[in-house]
């Protein structure tokens, strides 16, 4: 099912993601900064974090989405066996 049907969307390929990230402060400015995802996304979404943060970043994501009637999930997937 493609995310873009829902809203959602995928930045180049898995590999290509991870590699050019700047973890987690990557993870901070896509859903806090000016133009991120909490201040454009609307009420009523739910945002799933995928990524292995920070419990301490996790909380914060929380609850500035909240704040902003979104909800927000910490669900890191570590890609192990």
């Amino acid at each position: 099912m493609p995310l873009g049907r829902y809203g959602g969307w995928l930045s180049g390929t898995m590999h290509s993601n991870y590699y050019h990230s700047r973890y987690p402060r990557d993870v901070e400015e896509i859903y806090l900064d000016q133009g991120g995802i909490i201040e454009n996304a609307k009420a009523g979404t739910y945002l799933i974090d995928m990524t292995t943060s920070t419990p301490t970043l996790a909380q914060t994501i929380y609850e500035a989405a909240k704040s902003k009637g979104m909800m927000a999930m910490d669900a890191p997937v570590s890609g192990g066996t």
